[in-house]
C-alpha cells in the first residue's frame, strides 16, 4: 500500500509559462531534466534545495520520495535552513530556523511504492488532493529515476534493466500533458563512474533515457575537506536551451546542500 502524505500547496500558482530561476537551473514548463551522479554526490539534498526554492517563487513542489523518509528530508530542509542563516557551519538559532522552515509549506512529499504507478499517484495528489489548477505551474522532483515502476504489456513490471528508458518517456509524458516540470536523480554504480565513461548513452546504459531529457547534469565529487565540505564537478552534458560544459559546485557537508552559488570554506562566493 502506497502512504501519502499530500502536499500542502500553500503557495500561490506562479504565473503560467514562466521559467522557474533554480540554482544552476533555469527551468521551463513542460520540461524534464535528469541530475545523475554515484552515491553520495548530492542529488537528494540537490531536489530538495529545488523545491523549498520553487515554493519561495510561488510555485508549488512535491518530491516523490521511493527511499528517502519525509523524517529524511525534513532533516534536509533544516540543513537548507541553517545554511541560509549560517553559513556551511555557523551557530544558528531554533528559533530561526523554525521561521526559515515555514516559508516552505509548498513543498510536499509522496512516499511512494515502486509497485504503484508513480505517475497516476502525482497526477492525484497535486490536482486531486492538492486542489492544483490544469494548466499551472508546478515541480516534481523524482527520487529516483530507477525506482519508476514501468509495466508491460501484461500488467506485470518491467525489470530494472529496461525499465528507465519507458520511466523516462512516462515523465516526459506527464511534462508535456500537464505543464508541470520534472526533475529526476538518477544513480549511477561507482563501477560506471570512470575516465572515458561519462558519455550520454555509457553513464544510463539506455538511449532513451537521454533522449527524452531536455537537459542533463552529471555530479563528479570530488575529495572531501575535513569539515565535510566538498568540490563538486557538474558536467551540463545537455541543455536544450543552454550551452553545455563542465561547472564546479559546492556541497556542504555539514548541511547536506549543493550548489554553483556556495564556496569551500574560506574560499569566495562565485
Amino acid at each position: 500500500m502506497t502512504t501519502v502524505r499530500r502536499p500542502v500547496l500553500g503557495a500561490p500558482d506562479g504565473a503560467a509559462g514562466a521559467a522557474l530561476l533554480l540554482p544552476g537551473l533555469r527551468l521551463r514548463p513542460q520540461t524534464f531534466w535528469l541530475v545523475a551522479g554515484p552515491p553520495g554526490a548530492g542529488k537528494t539534498s540537490f531536489l530538495v534545495r529545488l523545491g523549498a526554492e520553487a515554493v519561495e517563487q510561488g510555485v508549488p513542489a512535491v518530491l516523490v520520495a521511493y527511499e528517502p523518509t519525509e523524517g529524511e528530508v525534513r532533516a534536509r530542509l533544516r540543513g537548507l535552513a541553517r545554511a541560509r542563516l549560517g553559513g556551511p557551519h555557523g551557530e544558528v538559532a531554533e528559533e530561526a530556523v523554525r521561521a526559515m522552515l515555514g516559508r516552505w509549506l509548498g513543498f510536499g512529499v509522496l512516499a511512494a511504492d515502486p509497485a504503484v504507478d508513480t505517475v497516476s499517484l502525482v497526477r492525484e495528489a497535486l490536482t486531486t488532493d492538492g486542489g492544483l489548477r490544469p494548466g499551472r505551474p508546478a515541480l516534481v522532483l523524482v527520487d529516483y529515476l530507477g525506482l519508476v515502476p514501468v509495466f508491460g504489456g501484461e500488467g506485470g513490471l518491467l525489470a530494472p534493466t529496461v525499465r528507465a528508458g519507458e520511466a523516462a518517456a512516462a515523465l516526459r509524458q506527464l511534462c508535456r500533458q500537464t505543464g508541470w516540470t520534472v526533475v529526476a536523480a538518477a544513480a549511477l554504480r561507482r563501477e560506471e563512474w570512470t575516465e572515458g565513461r561519462r558519455e550520454l548513452f555509457g553513464v544510463f546504459g539506455d538511449e532513451r533515457v537521454v533522449y527524452e531529457a531536455d537537459g542533463v547534469l552529471l555530479l563528479e565529487p570530488g575529495s572531501a575537506r575535513p569539515c565535510g565540505c566538498r568540490p563538486v564537478r557538474v558536467h551540463r552534458l545537455k541543455d536544450r536551451w543552454g550551452p553545455t560544459g563542465v561547472e564546479t559546485w559546492t556541497f556542504w557537508g555539514e548541511r547536506t546542500v549543493l550548489g554553483p552559488d556556495l564556496a569551500l570554506c574560506g574560499e569566495a562566493a562565485p
